[in-house]
């Protein structure tokens, strides 16, 4: 379920946030929690799920200085945190969302996190600072925490999609309509781009 439509805006959520916080949450109280302190704390959210079915539970944010400190500090295990930017009409909007992979206490991490001002994520930063330049097209950056790192970029921009090619022989298309390509890449690939 997304929590912020074109109806609902964050100014809204944020004058009955337990009302919001309870409909949004699916009945996932975890959720619910952590939803309501989010919103405390000045976080704006783009979308939740608390996971049911083949659902995996998520939640996602608007990509802002606040987020990007909340993410150099957050518990990073057995979760799948994805980045994407699209320009629309020349406007760039960013997001990203954090998944549970088999994780059924992503959400209390999420609650129990302790903020160190300053801390800094390198891994984390070097995908925000490549995803934040304006990439014509759809790009969609995935960091997956198992037992060890694994990044996919997700993209239909042709100078990308040549660049990865040349390094890696191994590609998938996603949607062929759309042209969206994906590769398993290493976080080094993308250091070079951010010049």
């Amino acid at each position: 379920m997304r929590n912020i439509t074109p109806v609902i805006k964050q100014e809204v959520i944020n004058k009955d946030k337990e009302k919001y916080a309870y409909e949004f949450s699916e009945g996932n109280h975890s959720l619910e929690r952590c939803l309501i302190k989010l919103w405390d704390e000045g976080f704006e959210t783009i979308g939740c799920c608390g996971g049911h079915g083949n659902h995996e539970s998520y939640i996602g944010f608007k990509l802002d200085d606040k987020a990007i400190q909340f993410l150099s500090n957050i518990k990073k295990e057995n979760i799948k945190i994805t980045f994407s930017s699209l320009i629309i009409d020349g406007i760039q909007n960013l997001h990203f969302t954090i998944k549970e992979i088999n994780n059924d206490k992503m959400f209390d991490n999420i609650l129990n996190t302790q903020f160190i001002i300053n801390k800094v994520d390198k891994d984390i930063m070097t995908v925000i600072n490549f995803i934040s330049k304006k990439i014509d097209g759809y790009v969609n950056i995935r960091i997956w925490y198992k037992e060890k790192i694994n990044i996919y970029i997700v993209t239909n921009n042709e100078e990308l999609i040549d660049y990865f090619s040349n390094i890696y022989k191994k590609s998938t298309i996603v949607d062929s309509i759309k042209k969206l390509v994906s590769f398993k890449i290493n976080i080094s690939d993308l250091y070079s781009l951010i010049k």
